[in-house]
């Protein structure tokens, strides 16, 4: 602060844990005063966050610890190469969601935090009920990620019986059980490289909330019946339309897995809360209706 009162910086890095004071802190106090300098946080892993917080109430960019000094290099070399701008940069500018409705806008903060929380590798928690989305947020979430060109694996848990989950997550080898006539390859292994969907991960039994601790600590699994240790590189999406926090207050979830998976979660709102994004659709409707039919209704209710 003594510095940029006495000679403004074109650009400021800025450590979310300092001494004293933290970089959140600190951060709209700098926006205050330098309105249109670029501010870019340096965080650690479990501080994505609030870094995300932070973006949307000035920052420009995050950089994850240990920072990649080519990754650090592009962004100083993008925002010095740039005019200096008369207003402050928005917080989050999407890209192009083509086929995707975003008219309202609590959807349209959804995919802002989404955007932002694309860029490292924190587990997600998708949040919201049947029919909101959330595994368009995810796969956009793929999209806008480093991994974007690697697997996206769906596994819905709730659709997946008890007996065999484990065997579709993991893998089993030949002879594991009855019908284990040849080795298979679970979703996690297919996944590798890129990101894993698990939808209605509250369904999933303790035994297989056990093996998914490990793979998110640990990196590593074991197929069924194998006694090989295989490292797994994955990013980790998960969704419910439940509470797993109230499932671990009644014993029917881990809570460390909890901690694990709710590293950032989005909350998306049920669509009677967004009847903006139901427009398109019910025009959709009635048009084709009408044409059907030759013409009969205005509107849907």
């Amino acid at each position: 602060l003594e510095i940029i009162s006495h000679r403004p910086p074109q650009l400021v890095l800025l450590d979310v844990r300092l001494p004293g004071q933290s970089g959140l802190e600190l951060l709209p106090v700098i926006k205050e005063r330098l309105p249109t300098v670029p501010v870019v946080l340096i965080t650690a892993y479990g501080d994505v966050r609030e870094a995300v917080a932070a973006m949307k109430i000035g920052a420009v960019d995050y950089l994850l610890k240990p920072v990649d000094l080519e990754e650090l290099e592009a962004i100083i070399l993008d925002y010095l190469g740039r005019e200096p701008a008369s207003t402050p940069r928005p917080a989050a500018s999407l890209p192009p969601i083509n086929d995707i409705v975003c008219a309202s806008l609590a959807f349209r903060r959804v995919l802002e935090t989404a955007y932002l929380a694309a860029r490292s590798d924190i587990p997600i928690l998708i949040l919201g009920p049947s029919g909101s989305g959330k595994e368009v947020v995810a796969r956009l979430i793929q999209n806008w990620s480093h991994r974007k060109e690697k697997p996206f694996i769906i596994a819905n848990c709730a659709g997946l019986p008890e007996s065999i989950i484990e065997s579709e997550l993991f893998g089993h080898e030949k002879g594991a059980f009855t019908h284990a006539l040849t080795r298979h390859i679970g979703r996690f292994e297919v996944a590798n490289k890129g990101t894993i969907f698990l939808d209605e991960i509250g369904e999933v039994s303790p035994a297989v909330q056990t093996k998914l601790l490990r793979v998110l600590q640990e990196k590593e699994l074991e197929r069924v019946g194998g006694t090989k240790t295989i490292s797994v590189d994955v990013r980790i999406i998960s969704a419910t339309n439940g509470s797993l926090r109230d499932m671990v207050s009644q014993g029917k979830f881990r809570k460390d897995l909890f901690f694990r998976l709710d590293v950032f979660p989005i909350n998306i709102p049920p669509l009677r809360e967004r009847m903006e994004d139901l427009e398109p659709l019910t025009e959709f409707f009635i048009n084709q209706y009408n044409q059907e039919n030759g013409g009969r209704i205005e509107g849907i209710s």
